[in-house]
C-alpha cells in the first residue's frame, strides 16, 4: 500500500480483514453487535467511506501520518451522527489505548472551527488466542495518583475478543460476521441460522488466514460456481461443504494409510528401499507425515529427509 512516498507493508490477513470490514453491511453488523446489543441502529446505507489517514506533528515538528484500518462516517438525513473506526489486532498491545486516542484525537482536531462537532469512537477486533489482559481505557493505562483520578479525563475503546465470544455475543451479529464469530468463537457448538452469506469468498479467505484450516480455501471454487449459477450461498450450506470436505479428507487419508499398510505387510528387511520409495511417493502427494510414520514405521526425521 503506497501512501505518498511511504510504503506500508501489510500481510495477507491484514488485507483480507480490511477488505471484509470495508463492506458497509459487515461494518454496520460489527458496530450494531458490539455497541448496540444486536439492534439494527446503524444501517449499511447510512455509512460512507472516509480516508483512514490523519496527519499530526511530532515532538520535533515533523509532519507524520497515521493510518487506521477502516473508517466510516455514519450519517442520517445528511447529518453526521458519528465517525467510527475499526482496528484489527493479532496480539495484545498495552499501548493500544494510546494509539486509539491519537486516532480519535486527530479526527476531533480536524473538526476545529466546525459549528457542530460529531462524536468519534473506535472498535478493536482482537483475533489472537491469548487472553487480552491489557487496558482498554486510558485510566487503566495511567499511573495516576488518587488525588488526580477524578480530574483526569478518560478515554476507551470497545474490544471484540473473537476467541472468547459467548453464544449470546455471537447471536448479536446478524450477517456474515455472525458466521465468522461462530466458527472462531464457538466452533464446537455453533449452529447458524439459514441466512445468506453476502461475501462468501472473502469470508473463506479470512477464515483460512485466521484459523489456518485449508478446507476454507479448498471449497472456494465451489462457492464461486454457486454464485455464477445465480444461487445464493447460505450459512448452513457453507458449513456443510466445509464439514464434507473434512470427511472426504479423512476418508482419503484412511485409504492411503490402508494402502501403505497393505504394501508393507509381510515385507522383510530386504525391502527397506521399497519402504523409503513408497514413503517418498506419499510425501510428495502431500500425505500427512504422521500417517506415513504410522504406516511405514519410519521416523519423522527419515521421512522429512526424503
Amino acid at each position: 500500500l503506497c501512501m505518498g512516498n511511504k510504503i506500508v507493508k501489510m500481510n495477507n490477513k491484514d488485507i483480507i480483514e480490511k477488505i471484509l470490514l470495508g463492506f458497509n453491511d459487515v461494518f454496520a453488523d460489527v458496530v450494531n453487535g458490539a455497541v448496540f446489543d444486536g439492534k439494527e441502529v446503524v444501517k449499511s446505507e447510512e455509512l460512507s467511506d472516509v480516508s483512514p489517514v490523519t496527519q499530526f506533528k511530532d515532538d520535533e515538528s515533523n509532519h507524520r501520518e497515521q493510518i487506521r484500518d477502516v473508517a466510516k462516517l455514519w450519517e442520517k438525513k445528511g447529518v453526521i451522527f458519528s465517525f467510527i473506526g475499526i482496528e484489527n489486532q493479532t496480539n495484545p498491545d498495552k499501548d493500544m489505548i494510546l494509539r486509539v486516542i491519537s486516532y480519535d484525537g486527530a479526527t476531533y482536531k480536524g473538526q476545529i472551527g466546525n459549528e457542530h462537532i460529531y462524536p468519534v469512537f473506535t472498535i478493536v477486533i482482537y483475533w489472537g488466542k491469548s487472553e487480552w489482559k491489557v487496558p482498554t481505557t486510558l485510566k487503566d493505562r495511567l499511573d495516576c495518583p488518587d488525588e488526580l483520578i477524578d480530574i483526569v479525563s478518560d478515554h476507551k475503546f470497545k474490544l471484540i475478543d473473537m476467541v472468547r465470544l459467548s453464544d449470546e455475543d455471537i447471536e448479536k451479529y446478524k450477517g456474515d460476521f455472525n458466521l465468522i464469530a461462530g466458527i472462531i468463537g464457538n466452533p464446537d457448538s455453533y449452529e447458524p441460522e439459514n441466512r445468506e452469506i453476502k461475501h462468501p469468498e472473502v469470508v473463506l479467505d479470512l477464515l483460512d488466514a485466521v484459523i489456518g484450516d485449508k478446507r476454507f480455501g479448498e471449497i472456494k471454487d465451489e462457492i464461486v460456481n454457486i454464485k455464477k449459477e445465480g444461487r445464493k450461498v447460505d450459512m448452513c450450506e457453507f458449513l456443510d461443504k466445509i464439514e464434507n470436505r473434512g470427511v472426504e479428507k479423512g476418508r482419503l487419508e484412511g485409504k492411503i494409510e490402508g494402502k501403505l499398510e497393505g504394501k508393507l505387510e509381510g515385507r522383510n528387511e530386504g525391502e527397506e528401499l521399497a519402504t523409503f520409495r513408497i514413503a517418498k511417493n506419499f510425501k510428495d502427494s502431500k500425505v500427512d507425515v504422521e500417517i506415513i510414520v504410522k504406516a511405514t514405521g519410519l521416523t519423522k526425521e527419515q521421512i522429512e529427509a526424503l
